[in-house]
């Protein structure tokens, strides 16, 4: 124990442990330099505030070590606005103890702006839970609820703010570019039957990224663009899936696998519902294209505008460095050629629905169990370690 520091060869051997008062004290408190006896006494009421202290003062320590990253932090940020609201609605109005403290830290910081200044304000434990809520998900139930556009219906009735305007009923759905060639001008032979294949793997990265940015994937195109590379083997090599589940596979398989796109596991499943849905909507026959080609276009359409900038500005890579502008093309021709043919071929794609959804069933029980032995293996160890701790305690204090 390096915190806990042994007597030394010129204190008494005589002194009695100031917590029980019956045992020769062997060690010193490093922070009130009392002398006890065992770990039972220093963790007793009587030195309470002392070695909570101390515990405390190791986990500040720790964190200052593991600070978070910058988009950690900006979470951070948008979750304490949310705390605040909820606890001004939850609190007792009388007892804004807890409250006034969070303000009194952030007195005077812009919580748009000054992101590290209100990250070194928190403390370890709101460090800590905020750590686990990145960890298990919980952060995501804090921010602003987002609604994808293929969960959304047309709205066909339209308020006129005049009596001249023409009604134009509002279309949440990306758009698809006009007069797209057929697929016989771009491809000479009878597309390959596993391309479809390759389709849902490339949705899947898509509805992941999509909602991983909660939203935002145009706005922060780039990111988008590069955690997509990331996810789909079909956009960042020449893969092929000869199956729907090993198009799947691979994308959670690289969700786990890549820091910048990791989230928990139940996030990853999730998304496997969004591409059956896409897929089902295609199918319905309420809308003029199907869902899957406006999903396509809208990914093109990304690919395509972070083409321009490119061009524009003369970047010749993303910020990850693999992305070049040779590989910004061929993704946009790779990306144009499966829109192309999800307009023709979308029918080929419909009867994986189902099939997905069994995926999602069988990925859900399998994570349940998991889950459970985990449980299990946790109870037995702390179980283990209850056993172990109070035969061994004697034996090691009387080693000490």
């Amino acid at each position: 124990m390096d915190s806990l520091s042994a007597s030394s060869d010129d204190q008494p051997t005589n002194d009695i442990c100031k917590i029980c008062l019956k045992v020769v004290a062997k060690y010193t408190c490093p922070k009130c330099d009392i002398r006890y006896c065992s770990v039972a006494c220093y963790q007793d009421k009587k030195h309470l505030r002392c070695s909570e202290n101390f515990y405390k003062d190791w986990c500040v320590e720790q964190m200052k070590q593991q600070k978070g990253s910058k988009e950690d932090k900006e979470k951070m940020i948008e979750i304490l606005k949310r705390l605040q609201e909820e606890s001004q609605s939850l609190d007792d109005p009388c007892d804004d103890t807890a409250m006034k403290s969070l303000e009194e830290r952030l007195d005077g910081l812009d919580l748009d702006k000054d992101s590290e200044l209100v990250w070194e304000q928190l403390t370890a434990e709101e460090k800590e839970e905020f750590q686990k809520m990145l960890n298990d998900g919980r952060i995501g139930h804090l921010l602003e609820s987002y609604t994808p556009w293929w969960k959304c219906e047309r709205n066909h009735v339209v308020e006129l703010s005049s009596p001249g305007d023409v009604s134009t009923p509002f279309n949440p759905h990306p758009p698809i570019p006009n007069n797209l060639p057929p697929l016989s001008h771009l491809l000479k032979v009878q597309p390959s039957p596993l391309l479809k294949y390759n389709v849902v793997n490339v949705l899947y990265s898509y509805v992941y990224t999509v909602r991983l940015f909660n939203g935002s994937h145009m706005e922060l195109f780039q990111q988008a663009i590069e955690a997509l590379f990331q996810l789909s083997a079909v956009l960042s090599s020449s893969a092929v899936f000869r199956d729907c589940n090993s198009a799947i596979s691979d994308v959670i398989a690289r969700s786990q696998q890549h820091k910048e796109v990791s989230t928990s596991l139940e996030f990853a499943y999730a998304a496997m519902l969004d591409v059956s849905s896409i897929i089902g909507g295609s199918s319905s026959g309420s809308h003029d294209h199907s869902l899957v080609s406006h999903a396509l276009s809208d990914l093109h359409h990304m690919i395509q505008v972070r083409c321009d900038q490119v061009k524009v500005k003369g970047k010749g890579t993303d910020s990850s460095g693999v992305i070049t502008s040779k590989t910004l093309r061929e993704l946009e021709r790779k990306m144009f050629f499966l829109l192309v043919w999800s307009m023709e071929h979308v029918h080929d794609i419909i009867p994986l629905e189902q099939v997905i959804e069994l995926e999602h069933e069988g990925h859900i029980k399998q994570l349940q169990e998991h889950r459970e032995m985990e449980s299990k293996v946790e109870k037995g160890r702390k179980d283990n370690k209850t056993v172990h701790s109070s035969t061994a305690t004697p034996q090691l204090i009387e080693e000490l």
